[in-house]
């Protein structure tokens, strides 16, 4: 189910408080977050590994001109 970009910042931040991994695919590339802590956060995107040191540089990540809450929008997310 499709999310708003302010339901995506939602989800993001509880992903960094929790530790949960996610996953998703946009344009046949599989996009990974994998925070190890909220001070170290992997981003996995096309098979190149991101590393982000905080909620407010993961929301502002852009991957393909794109920020992460926007990718969000139109995708399925499935988390673990």
């Amino acid at each position: 189910m499709a999310m708003s970009y302010s339901q995506n910042l939602k989800e993001l931040k509880q992903l960094c408080e929790y530790l949960w991994d996610a996953d998703f695919e946009v344009d046949g590339k599989t996009v990974s977050i994998l925070p190890e802590s909220e001070n170290n956060i992997v981003v996995v995107y096309d098979g190149k590994e991101i590393i982000v040191k905080s909620f407010d540089e993961l929301i502002e990540l852009k991957l393909d001109g794109v920020t992460l809450p926007k990718l969000m929008e139109n995708v399925e997310v499935r988390y673990a």
